[in-house]
């Protein structure tokens, strides 16, 4: 089976973000109309499609790191800061995450509440990062 090249994963991640934040605004829709099940629903296929993105983009970085660039243009240094966010803001959302979901297994719903307020709105941040970061790095001097 042949491995995906390198330069698809990029818009990989942008098309699985995309379809993140749809399930997430659905999600949060539909406990706010009560519905318990449909919340589940979309918020399981939620941290499916997180789990797809945090491994390539753990891949991601990682093929980006290890390319050797020599010069560090103003391109360059925005493309950089812009992973260093979006890998932030991944690294919190994997104690987040499993915190969140803890939280609801545990039938702690007011606690569980709180902490997906927090929980959406990072999910959020790290999607749109997510997303800005690789068109940044398509659109980028390094994605040549």
């Amino acid at each position: 089976m042949p491995a995906l090249p390198d330069y698809l994963i990029p818009a990989l991640l942008i098309v699985l973000h995309g379809l993140t934040i749809p399930l997430l605004i659905n999600g949060r829709r539909a406990i706010l109309m009560g519905n318990w099940f449909r919340h589940r629903n979309f918020m399981l296929a939620s941290g499916g499609l997180f789990a797809a993105v945090m491994l390539l983009s753990v891949w991601q970085i990682a093929v980006h790191l290890t390319g050797a660039y020599a010069d560090m243009s103003a391109a360059v240094m925005a493309v950089w800061a812009a992973l260093a966010l979006y890998a932030l803001l991944l690294a919190l959302l994997t104690v987040l995450v499993p915190w969140t979901l803890y939280r609801v297994a545990r039938h702690l719903l007011l606690p569980h509440k709180l902490m997906a307020r927090w929980t959406i709105r990072v999910w959020f941040a790290a999607a749109a990062s997510g997303i800005a970061a690789m068109l940044l790095m398509i659109l980028s001097p390094l994605a040549g």
